[in-house]
């Protein structure tokens, strides 16, 4: 959700869901984001079903990724 006013100065901030930070972090794949994307499922932040739907939205090259890494936090 893109966030601006006259107060930014033109600048626009985005305020991503959790779903999307999780994705962005899948695609990466250092360990430490797999431990976090773990982290949200475990504390329920995020779902493995928001996620799956989420990546259906991706190229197919980081969709994969993300399909391969999601079993790897599950």
């Amino acid at each position: 959700m893109p966030l601006s006013s006259e107060n930014t100065n033109g600048v626009v901030g985005l305020c991503l869901s959790l779903a999307d930070i999780a994705i962005s972090r899948l695609v990466a794949g250092r360990k430490k984001d797999l431990d976090y994307v773990s982290a949200l499922i475990a504390h329920r932040l995020v779902t493995t079903g928001d996620l799956e739907l989420l990546a259906e939205t991706l190229e197919p090259e980081p969709r994969a990724l993300v399909e391969m890494r999601l079993k790897l936090v599950e």
